[in-house]
């Protein structure tokens, strides 16, 4: 199992991304599953506020670099507020922001269990549109992350998907059904219902 080291809470975004996550691949790469070690796919994380900018993530068979700026051909786009990214990599608002090899599971948003394949990079480069995730928390507030797919840069997402933090950590720790979930109501989708659909199945497939 690769080991995850705990991320200093005053870690700027710089060297989170340019030097921890690189190391942490580094350390763990030998533990990638290998449909993850045959992909080829780019993910660029934009971060707004204090110390935010771009950076691009490239995992390319095995290896991994990052660099500065944002990448035209990404497969797919991550914005997101500096302090709802903090919440991201501590796991504490419900969702956790896992890298490949970089001490985390399946990849950047991808349930445990499902890691990410090429034949899911492919089908990810055919959508195009932005959704937004949004966790809710009446004493910590809001939490939200926008991912934007293809050459999309819409300041409006097609959907939002909503839930509670409390409804989100037992989704990730596999003991709420996210079907079961919708069905009883515990996730809101406002916006193209399709478009939703359309992204869940690409993940899952």
């Amino acid at each position: 199992m690769a080991e995850r080291l705990e991320i200093p809470k005053d870690i700027s975004p710089k060297d989170f991304f340019e030097k921890f996550v690189p190391e942490q691949f580094e350390k763990n790469k030998g533990m990638l599953p290998e449909p993850v070690k045959a992909v080829s796919a780019s993910m660029v994380f934009n971060l707004t506020g204090d110390q935010g900018g771009a950076w691009t993530i490239r995992l390319d068979k095995g290896n991994l670099r990052v660099s500065e700026g944002d990448d035209p051909d990404r497969t797919v786009k991550v914005i997101q507020s500096v302090s709802d990214w903090r919440g991201a990599i501590s796991g504490e608002r419900g969702f956790r922001l896992d890298l490949p090899g970089a001490g985390g599971g399946a990849g950047a948003g991808m349930p445990q269990g499902s890691p990410m394949t090429q034949d899911k990079i492919e089908r990810l480069k055919t959508i195009e549109g932005a959704i937004m995730f949004r966790l809710t928390d009446k004493e910590k507030g809001d939490w939200a992350i926008t991912v934007q797919f293809g050459k999309s840069a819409k300041e409006t997402p097609d959907c939002t998907i909503s839930m509670s933090g409390d409804d989100a950590k037992a989704m990730r720790k596999g003991n709420l059904n996210p079907q079961m979930a919708f069905m009883s109501g515990k996730i809101d989708i406002k916006g193209d219902l399709g478009f939703a659909m359309q992204v869940g199945t690409t993940f899952m497939m």
